[in-house]
Protein backbone atom coordinates (compact mmCIF):
# COMPACT_ATOMS: atom_id res chain seq x y z
CA UNK A 1 0.00 0.00 0.00
CA UNK A 2 1.50 3.51 -0.75
CA UNK A 3 0.33 6.41 0.85
CA UNK A 4 0.89 9.97 -0.97
CA UNK A 5 -2.19 11.90 -0.88
CA UNK A 6 -2.50 14.64 1.10
CA UNK A 7 -4.38 15.56 4.31
CA UNK A 8 -4.25 11.67 5.16
CA UNK A 9 -3.40 9.54 8.33
CA UNK A 10 -1.70 6.39 8.13
CA UNK A 11 -3.28 3.58 9.96
CA UNK A 12 -1.42 0.28 11.00
CA UNK A 13 -4.29 -1.97 12.73
CA UNK A 14 -5.95 -0.10 15.15
CA UNK A 15 -2.70 2.54 16.01
CA UNK A 16 -2.17 6.08 13.95
CA UNK A 17 1.36 6.21 12.92
CA UNK A 18 1.87 9.20 10.54
CA UNK A 19 -0.10 11.94 9.49
CA UNK A 20 0.71 14.46 6.73
CA UNK A 21 -1.00 17.53 5.19
CA UNK A 22 1.37 17.52 2.51
CA UNK A 23 2.30 15.13 -0.21
CA UNK A 24 4.23 12.42 2.03
CA UNK A 25 5.02 8.71 0.68
CA UNK A 26 5.10 5.35 2.52
CA UNK A 27 5.46 1.43 1.87
CA UNK A 28 4.06 -0.62 3.84
CA UNK A 29 4.32 -4.39 3.20
CA UNK A 30 2.87 -7.53 5.46
CA UNK A 31 0.73 -5.05 7.36
CA UNK A 32 -2.67 -3.80 6.74
CA UNK A 33 -3.08 -0.47 6.17
CA UNK A 34 -6.33 2.02 6.36
CA UNK A 35 -6.14 5.20 4.74
CA UNK A 36 -7.95 8.08 6.39
CA UNK A 37 -9.25 11.13 4.29
CA UNK A 38 -9.61 14.06 6.61
CA UNK A 39 -9.41 17.95 6.11
CA UNK A 40 -5.96 19.63 6.42
CA UNK A 41 -4.29 19.98 9.72
CA UNK A 42 -5.62 22.41 11.83
CA UNK A 43 -3.22 22.86 15.06
CA UNK A 44 -1.33 21.47 17.65
CA UNK A 45 -1.13 22.70 21.07
CA UNK A 46 -0.88 19.76 23.07
CA UNK A 47 -3.43 17.80 21.54
CA UNK A 48 -3.83 17.02 18.20
CA UNK A 49 -6.83 18.66 16.04
CA UNK A 50 -7.45 17.80 12.96
CA UNK A 51 -10.62 18.77 10.73
CA UNK A 52 -12.37 19.92 13.88
CA UNK A 53 -11.53 16.37 15.56
CA UNK A 54 -9.15 16.29 18.32
CA UNK A 55 -7.05 13.47 18.29
CA UNK A 56 -4.57 12.29 21.56
CA UNK A 57 -6.33 14.52 24.31
CA UNK A 58 -5.61 12.68 26.76
CA UNK A 59 -2.38 10.97 25.98
CA UNK A 60 1.30 11.21 24.49
CA UNK A 61 1.77 12.10 21.08
CA UNK A 62 5.54 11.97 18.92
CA UNK A 63 5.86 14.54 16.24
CA UNK A 64 8.02 14.36 13.33
CA UNK A 65 9.04 17.87 12.11
CA UNK A 66 10.21 17.53 8.82
CA UNK A 67 10.35 19.52 5.14
CA UNK A 68 9.54 18.16 1.42
CA UNK A 69 12.80 20.66 0.21
CA UNK A 70 15.08 19.17 3.00
CA UNK A 71 17.91 16.72 2.17
CA UNK A 72 18.44 15.80 5.37
CA UNK A 73 14.93 15.10 5.94
CA UNK A 74 14.39 12.98 2.57
CA UNK A 75 17.47 10.84 3.95
CA UNK A 76 16.16 10.40 7.23
CA UNK A 77 12.80 9.54 5.78
CA UNK A 78 14.26 7.09 3.17
CA UNK A 79 17.12 5.63 5.24
CA UNK A 80 15.35 5.40 8.20
CA UNK A 81 12.03 6.38 8.90
CA UNK A 82 10.07 4.29 6.64
CA UNK A 83 11.82 1.45 7.03
CA UNK A 84 11.45 1.81 10.86
CA UNK A 85 7.72 2.16 10.72
CA UNK A 86 7.35 -1.08 8.27
CA UNK A 87 9.62 -3.17 10.64
CA UNK A 88 8.45 -2.12 13.39
CA UNK A 89 5.59 0.47 13.77
CA UNK A 90 2.78 -1.47 14.59
CA UNK A 91 4.75 -2.09 18.39
CA UNK A 92 4.43 1.64 18.97
CA UNK A 93 2.57 2.88 21.93
CA UNK A 94 1.18 6.39 20.69
CA UNK A 95 0.51 8.01 17.43
CA UNK A 96 3.77 9.26 15.27
CA UNK A 97 2.79 12.28 13.64
CA UNK A 98 4.40 14.00 11.16
CA UNK A 99 4.42 17.79 10.47
CA UNK A 100 5.47 18.91 6.28
CA UNK A 101 6.92 22.49 7.53
CA UNK A 102 6.80 23.71 3.81
CA UNK A 103 3.32 24.73 4.14
CA UNK A 104 1.49 27.59 4.92
CA UNK A 105 1.54 28.95 8.60
CA UNK A 106 5.04 27.55 8.92
CA UNK A 107 7.88 28.71 6.33
CA UNK A 108 5.43 30.14 3.85
CA UNK A 109 3.23 32.48 4.00
CA UNK A 110 0.96 33.59 0.78
CA UNK A 111 3.25 31.44 -0.84
CA UNK A 112 6.60 32.96 -0.70
CA UNK A 113 9.00 31.75 2.08
CA UNK A 114 8.75 33.79 5.58
CA UNK A 115 11.58 33.87 7.81
CA UNK A 116 10.31 35.21 10.53
CA UNK A 117 7.41 33.77 10.92
CA UNK A 118 9.53 30.18 10.64
CA UNK A 119 11.51 31.30 13.12
CA UNK A 120 8.24 31.79 15.21
CA UNK A 121 6.82 28.95 14.06
CA UNK A 122 10.16 26.71 15.53
CA UNK A 123 10.27 29.01 19.06
CA UNK A 124 6.59 28.60 19.45
CA UNK A 125 6.57 24.47 18.31
CA UNK A 126 9.68 23.69 20.78
CA UNK A 127 12.30 23.36 17.93
CA UNK A 128 14.54 26.47 19.09
CA UNK A 129 16.83 25.86 22.03
CA UNK A 130 15.56 28.58 24.84
CA UNK A 131 15.46 30.09 28.37
CA UNK A 132 12.41 28.13 28.88
CA UNK A 133 13.00 25.51 26.00
CA UNK A 134 16.04 23.66 26.70
CA UNK A 135 15.76 20.79 24.88
CA UNK A 136 15.58 22.77 21.52
CA UNK A 137 18.12 22.56 19.59
CA UNK A 138 19.94 26.33 17.95
CA UNK A 139 16.95 28.41 16.30
CA UNK A 140 15.36 25.02 15.53
CA UNK A 141 16.03 22.00 12.76
CA UNK A 142 14.53 19.64 10.88
CA UNK A 143 14.45 16.82 10.80
CA UNK A 144 13.52 16.17 14.34
CA UNK A 145 11.54 13.70 16.48
CA UNK A 146 9.97 15.42 19.66
CA UNK A 147 7.67 13.39 22.26
CA UNK A 148 4.87 15.90 23.86
CA UNK A 149 3.85 15.41 27.54
CA UNK A 150 0.20 14.00 27.46
CA UNK A 151 -2.28 17.42 27.25
CA UNK A 152 -3.93 18.21 30.64
CA UNK A 153 -6.29 21.29 30.30
CA UNK A 154 -4.37 24.20 31.98
CA UNK A 155 -1.16 22.89 31.56
CA UNK A 156 1.26 23.56 28.85
CA UNK A 157 2.68 20.68 26.98
CA UNK A 158 6.39 19.60 27.98
CA UNK A 159 9.03 18.33 26.05
CA UNK A 160 9.02 14.78 27.45
CA UNK A 161 11.67 13.46 24.82
CA UNK A 162 14.02 15.09 21.55
CA UNK A 163 16.12 13.58 18.79
CA UNK A 164 17.59 16.25 16.23
CA UNK A 165 18.47 14.21 13.03
CA UNK A 166 22.09 15.56 11.26
CA UNK A 167 21.87 19.14 11.10
CA UNK A 168 25.87 18.89 12.77
CA UNK A 169 28.65 20.88 11.99
CA UNK A 170 31.41 19.04 10.16
CA UNK A 171 34.71 21.21 9.81
CA UNK A 172 38.07 19.72 8.37
CA UNK A 173 41.23 20.56 10.13
CA UNK A 174 44.67 20.25 9.33
CA UNK A 175 45.53 16.66 9.32
CA UNK A 176 42.82 15.81 6.75
CA UNK A 177 40.29 14.31 9.37
CA UNK A 178 36.68 16.21 9.59
CA UNK A 179 35.76 16.74 12.81
CA UNK A 180 32.11 17.47 14.38
CA UNK A 181 32.35 21.13 15.38
CA UNK A 182 28.68 21.10 17.23
CA UNK A 183 26.06 19.04 17.32
CA UNK A 184 22.77 18.61 19.58
CA UNK A 185 24.61 15.30 20.93
CA UNK A 186 27.23 17.23 23.29
CA UNK A 187 28.70 16.06 26.44
CA UNK A 188 26.48 19.43 28.10
CA UNK A 189 23.53 17.24 27.19
CA UNK A 190 24.75 14.21 28.65
CA UNK A 191 22.51 14.08 31.89
CA UNK A 192 19.62 15.58 30.51
CA UNK A 193 15.82 13.99 30.98
CA UNK A 194 15.06 14.25 27.33
CA UNK A 195 17.94 12.14 26.15
CA UNK A 196 16.72 9.12 28.49
CA UNK A 197 15.98 7.18 25.66
CA UNK A 198 19.80 6.95 24.96
CA UNK A 199 21.72 3.80 26.29
CA UNK A 200 24.49 5.12 27.58
CA UNK A 201 27.24 2.06 27.24
CA UNK A 202 26.13 2.75 23.47
CA UNK A 203 25.94 6.40 23.02
CA UNK A 204 28.73 8.19 21.31
CA UNK A 205 28.81 12.46 21.96
CA UNK A 206 29.23 13.77 18.31
CA UNK A 207 30.37 17.25 19.26
CA UNK A 208 34.16 16.63 19.26
CA UNK A 209 33.83 13.50 17.53
CA UNK A 210 36.58 12.78 15.03
CA UNK A 211 35.13 11.02 11.66
CA UNK A 212 38.39 10.58 10.18
CA UNK A 213 40.15 11.48 7.42
CA UNK A 214 38.71 11.65 3.63
CA UNK A 215 40.56 12.44 0.28
CA UNK A 216 37.26 13.78 -1.00
CA UNK A 217 36.25 17.48 -1.35
CA UNK A 218 32.83 19.40 -1.55
CA UNK A 219 29.91 17.45 -2.21
CA UNK A 220 31.58 13.96 -2.29
CA UNK A 221 33.15 14.29 1.11
CA UNK A 222 29.85 15.89 2.72
CA UNK A 223 27.83 12.45 1.40
CA UNK A 224 30.85 10.60 2.78
CA UNK A 225 30.61 12.19 6.58
CA UNK A 226 27.11 12.21 6.36
CA UNK A 227 26.89 8.61 6.26
CA UNK A 228 29.72 7.99 8.48
CA UNK A 229 26.67 10.62 10.98
CA UNK A 230 23.91 8.57 9.88
CA UNK A 231 25.19 5.30 11.59
CA UNK A 232 24.51 7.31 14.71
CA UNK A 233 21.62 9.12 13.99
CA UNK A 234 20.03 6.03 12.60
CA UNK A 235 20.65 4.36 16.09
CA UNK A 236 19.71 7.26 18.60
CA UNK A 237 16.59 7.66 16.43
CA UNK A 238 15.61 4.05 16.62
CA UNK A 239 16.32 4.31 20.86
CA UNK A 240 13.34 7.24 20.49
CA UNK A 241 10.87 5.46 18.79
CA UNK A 242 11.83 1.80 20.36
CA UNK A 243 11.27 3.88 24.40
CA UNK A 244 8.09 4.29 23.01
CA UNK A 245 7.49 0.49 21.89
CA UNK A 246 5.24 -2.07 23.83
CA UNK A 247 8.55 -4.25 23.61
CA UNK A 248 11.05 -1.50 25.13
CA UNK A 249 14.01 -2.60 26.51
CA UNK A 250 16.92 -0.01 27.81
CA UNK A 251 20.11 -0.60 25.49
CA UNK A 252 22.62 -2.35 27.06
Amino acid sequence: MYLSEPGTILKVGSSTFAYSDSTFGLSITGTTVTLISIEPWVTFNGSITIGGGVYQSDGEASICYGRTSCSDCTYFETNFLFDYLAERGKKLQSPLYYIDCDSEGRRFKNGELDQEQWNAYKASHNLAESEDNPAGYGTGYVPTLMKMSAYKEGEEPKVELMDVYFNDSVKKIENGHYVVEKSFFSSARNDASYLRYLGKSDYTVLEGLDLGECSEEGMEAYYWYRDKLATYHNRYATYFLDFNSVEYSFPA
